[in-house]
């Protein structure tokens, strides 16, 4: 009798294991059918983007730029004919684009809905290619929620650069002022030139190199490199933990107060310390006044052409 009341508990056990399999597959396939239905079907989820949207413009017909997209790639070149191109694709069944000149900007925003992504909820990501007319812009703006984007070659009197999360490169920009906000991921931007750089992060990598007359980075955390071939007339870092570090060319010489909580500061130049003011250093005689603050981790100043 004892074997046999043996024999049914595990018979029980192994229903109820089949019951919970199974009842798991069915629930995969209601999701994977709601999402075939929004999405368009398997083209949608391992099919080549389509085409959702061209369009093209004079550039005569407007002075700025503003891009806000939500999830995807996002690609910025320069159009050889004085025209601007866009064209917009996507896997996804997406709403194009909305885009048009407000009081001579041009204005592109990413029309993407929210849905059934791979059994979670997210942004049907979309994909831009846009080709802007070789001129210098008033105002190049660019916000990013995820995804990644590449900009060559844009020349602006203020530029702004948003992200979210996800990643952002860039090479040959030139800006009055550029600014460079994200929350989280990567930037890298190379051969850019400004005459003053701004870069705030609060956790991942920015990496900026170029010419900038002023510098200015702050981190919560994460890691902000920036490398300068001139002398910064203006430089100031805020770390509150991470990595922070300025490469500057050598010059004749430069004061630099750093304020520290903890952390350490590391230096490729021989500073000497202030005999009446611990947070005051000097390297040879005369130059700018260099300002940063230290919570935590390490700021470091280093050399141009040092290892």
């Amino acid at each position: 009798m004892a074997d046999i009341n043996k024999v049914d508990k595990r018979n029980k056990k192994g229903a109820v294991i089949m019951i919970v399999v199974w009842s798991a597959i069915a629930v995969l396939l209601a999701a994977l059918v709601v999402m075939l239905a929004v999405t368009g079907g398997f083209e949608g989820l391992f099919g080549e983007p389509r085409v959702v949207a061209t369009a093209e413009m004079d550039g005569d017909a407007f002075d700025s730029v503003e891009i806000s997209w939500k999830a995807g790639k996002v690609e910025v070149t320069r159009s050889a004919d004085g025209l601007m191109h866009l064209t917009q694709r996507s896997r996804y069944n997406v709403e194009e684009l909305e885009y048009g000149v407000e009081n001579g900007r041009l204005v592109l925003r990413d029309r993407s809905g929210w849905g059934l992504i791979f059994f979670g909820i997210g942004s049907r990501s979309s994909d831009l290619e846009l080709q802007l007319p070789d001129k210098e812009y008033e105002e190049f703006l660019l916000s990013m929620s995820s995804g990644s984007s590449s900009l060559d070659g844009v020349a602006a009197g203020t530029m702004q650069l948003k992200l979210t999360s996800g990643r952002l490169t860039g090479s040959g920009l030139s800006a009055g002022s550029l600014e460079a906000r994200m929350t989280s991921g990567n930037m890298k931007v190379a051969g850019a030139a400004s005459d003053s750089l701004r870069v705030e992060i609060t956790s991942g990598k920015a990496e900026f190199s170029g010419s900038f007359s002023s510098v200015e980075g702050e981190a919560t955390s994460g890691t902000v490199r920036i490398d300068t071939d001139v002398v910064p007339e203006a430089l100031n870092g805020k770390l509150t933990s991470g990595r922070m570090v300025f490469t500057i060319p050598d010059c004749d010489g430069f004061s630099l107060y750093c304020r520290k909580s903890s952390g350490s500061l590391k230096s490729d130049f021989d500073l000497l310390q202030s005999v009446s003011d611990k947070n005051q250093y000097v390297y040879g005689a005369g130059g700018p006044a260099y300002n940063t603050q230290l919570t935590s981790g390490t700021l470091e100043l280093r050399r141009a052409g040092q290892t």
